[in-house]
């Protein structure tokens, strides 16, 4: 049984989680609360998340806010034997005061952490304009603590060896936010045509469970089943038992889809695009062998006895040349037999909150051509906003690739990025890499992608 919400407490859920949804506010459903409190709630767009660029090169960090730089301060990187790695980090821990647990305690002032393994931003006495740290990156003291009052855990830090600076780009291959739309327009007419309105309440409404749905409806062409208030007339309207189980079915799914969007998650989701390298490679001939009714052993991505004996039972059912190897001849034909389709040549991992969400292969254009490594960040947007402004950062360059001719190369099925913009929040990112997964990626990071 589901009971609707009463209007007040739907709108007390509703805008506590800064979800509004349009079609609620354009049924009459629910009204907007008072200026005031707009003003004070999340319904105010955030400031745009600052973004971080070391330049080795430079010895000179840059921090931006959109495109405009807000903060500009002298760095030493790691010195010889012990370089700042390039790439693109996230501030994974802030600690005022920390002290280094691999080099003899030494204070480490104002620390943002960037990677488990020990390389972080830290306050220093000694910040010569050359690498001069064991990895770590040094700021004086006054540009630590102001830029430690300034960022946020999960900000970027991108590390390049020359200079790069954001620029605003518009492409179609960039996601773009689904605010909340409840209601579709059909089920928006019959929530206004068929909800009745009790004191401005919504009215609490008894779903059946699914297998006794049909029978239970049938009850609805009863005469004293079969009406309910209009919100224009007050007066009863029939209602036949197929329009009952339309609205009926409506009610619970938009409900549904209601709860699920203010279970979600706030953090920025994180997106990295990149070739599919040997394990994902060897990981899809595993499966495909299984769903072909074979048996390669566990779908771990290496090949092992089990794999290399599945191999050649397929390949000797086919009529081909019985090696037990890996190719990607053998991977195009698996592809082809078990689904029709030709083999993915990218692969597209989510994380949010540190944490691995979920991976899918997608299509990348010329798979074998260096990409280079770009960085698009989300820019802030309002939970009703159906459009938020990308910028791009380029911090690893292939020939003739920009931020631009990355994205053209990228083909992202509708269904997944239909996901993805369901899940899209403000201070997202995305990566288009021919690095893959860094080494450092792992629990309690976002993606350390070093080129």
């Amino acid at each position: 049984m589901l009971r609707l919400p009463r209007c007040s407490e739907l709108s007390r859920i509703v805008f506590r989680s800064g979800a509004v949804p349009t079609a609620f506010l354009s049924a009459g459903l629910i009204a907007a609360p008072p200026a005031a409190a707009q003003g004070a709630s999340s319904l105010l767009t955030k400031p745009d998340p600052l973004k971080i660029v070391v330049s080795l090169e430079k010895q000179h960090m840059y921090v931006y806010r959109g495109t405009e730089r807000v903060f500009t301060s002298r760095v030493s990187t790691g010195k010889r034997g012990y370089s700042t790695p390039a790439g693109v980090y996230s501030i994974l821990e802030k600690r005022r005061w920390h002290r280094s647990n691999i080099y003899n305690n030494a204070p480490m002032p104002f620390m943002q952490r960037l990677t488990w393994s020990g390389i972080a931003l830290h306050a220093s006495g000694h910040v010569p304009r050359y690498p001069a740290s064991h990895g770590c990156i040094r700021l004086p003291r006054g540009s630590a603590s102001t830029l430690f009052k300034k960022t946020d855990v999960g900000g970027h830090v991108i590390v390049t060896r020359g200079e790069t600076t954001p620029h605003r780009i518009k492409h179609d291959k960039l996601l773009q936010p689904q605010p909340l739309d409840l209601v579709t327009m059909d089920a928006r007419k019959a929530l206004k045509k068929r909800l009745a309105y009790e004191e401005g309440n919504l009215v609490s409404i008894a779903l059946p469970a699914p297998a006794d749905r049909a029978r239970k409806y049938a009850s609805l062409t009863r005469p004293q089943d079969k009406t309910v208030m209009t919100d224009a007339t007050n007066a009863p309207e029939p209602m036949s038992a197929k329009e009952g189980a339309l609205l009926m079915a409506d009610l619970e799914h938009d409900m549904h889809r209601l709860e699920s969007y203010i279970a979600r998650s706030e953090e920025p989701v994180r997106i990295l695009i990149t070739k599919r390298l040997g394990r994902e490679r060897i990981r899809d001939v595993q499966m495909l062998l299984r769903e072909l009714g074979y048996d390669p052993g566990p779908i771990d991505g290496f090949m092992g006895r089990l794999t290399g004996a599945a191999i050649q039972e397929y390949q000797e059912d086919k009529g081909l040349k019985a090696t037990g190897a890996f190719s990607e001849e053998l991977r195009d034909k698996l592809f082809l037999d078990a689904r029709g389709e030709p083999a993915p040549t990218g692969h597209l991992y989510v994380r949010q909150g540190f944490k691995q969400v979920f991976d899918a292969p997608v299509r990348l254009k010329n798979p074998d051509e260096p990409l280079g490594t770009h960085v698009y960040f989300s820019q802030s947007f309002a939970p009703t906003d159906e459009q938020t402004q990308w910028l791009a950062l380029t911090t690893e360059e292939a020939p003739g690739v920009d931020a631009n001719a990355a994205l053209d190369r990228v083909s992202i099925p509708r269904i997944l990025r239909d996901r993805l913009e369901r899940m899209l929040t403000p201070g997202s990112s995305m990566i288009i890499s021919d690095a893959g997964l860094g080494r450092e990626t792992g629990r309690g990071t976002d993606f350390v992608v070093q080129p």
